[in-house]
């Protein structure tokens, strides 16, 4: 019998907004075990959430982002509300049994991320996805990113190449694959596990591709369904 993946709230799950603490705890109170939020660095090197990749996050201080005159010109949500550090995140929520998955937006956000993980003891309890070159220590952690256009047909017409990359990413240490659930297929997460890699997928909300996602055996599900995704796997 295929073990269970695990549940990871994606920001934003069950209608709360991105990256804010409110999306956090809800994935939490809904039976997440991991939580994803995504990860930016200020010029002064503090890491905070939020998803777009903006100009101004390489000139201006987290307390000029963070400026109320400032704030509705990065997004609309902002317009009452300020941006969330990932201390503020780990204090908010570091007393639940979670791990969290930071998508790293930058590579540049790697080390004010990693500061804060590490000044606070939480380097067990994380994992990096996304733009991840700037991590040069602490593979183990990285859930390496497939490639943009990886397709569920990249094992058919790729096989080979698909598992050379999964030789690599084993030989330079990483943690597994996180890769769109429509380029996963039952091989792939085979051939991953014998070399020791976990497979997680995103964004997962349809309770047909969540279904199939569990029969395939991955082991970890990003969705913002997270009620839904709980209930297949309780059944």
């Amino acid at each position: 019998m295929k073990k269970l993946p695990q549940i990871t709230a994606h920001t934003g799950c069950m209608g709360t907004p991105d990256n804010t603490i409110e999306s956090s705890l809800t994935g939490i109170a809904a039976g997440a075990g991991l939580i994803e939020v995504d990860v930016q660095s200020s010029a002064d090197g503090i890491a905070f959430l939020f998803h777009d990749v903006l100009p101004v996050f390489q000139t201006a201080t987290l307390a000029e982002l963070n400026h109320p005159d400032l704030r509705p010109w990065l997004s609309p949500l902002y317009k009452d509300r300020q941006l969330v550090t990932l201390e503020q995140l780990f204090e908010a929520t570091m007393e639940a049994d979670i791990r969290y998955n930071l998508d790293l937006k930058t590579a540049e956000a790697a080390g004010p991320a990693i500061e804060v993980i590490e000044r606070m003891g939480m380097s067990q309890r994380v994992f990096f996805t996304g733009d991840t070159e700037g991590i040069e220590h602490g593979r183990d952690r990285v859930v390496w990113n497939t490639p943009a256009d990886w397709n569920s047909t990249e094992w058919a017409d790729n096989g080979e190449e698909v598992m050379q990359t999964c030789d690599r990413l084993t030989r330079e240490g990483y943690f597994g694959l996180n890769m769109h659930y429509l380029a996963c297929t039952e091989e792939l997460v085979s051939y991953a596990h014998t070399k020791g890699l976990v497979v997680w997928v995103y964004t997962v909300d349809d309770p047909f591709y969540q279904r199939k996602m569990i029969e395939m055996g991955v082991d970890a599900i990003t969705t913002c369904q997270v009620h839904t995704l709980r209930t297949l796997l309780e059944a």
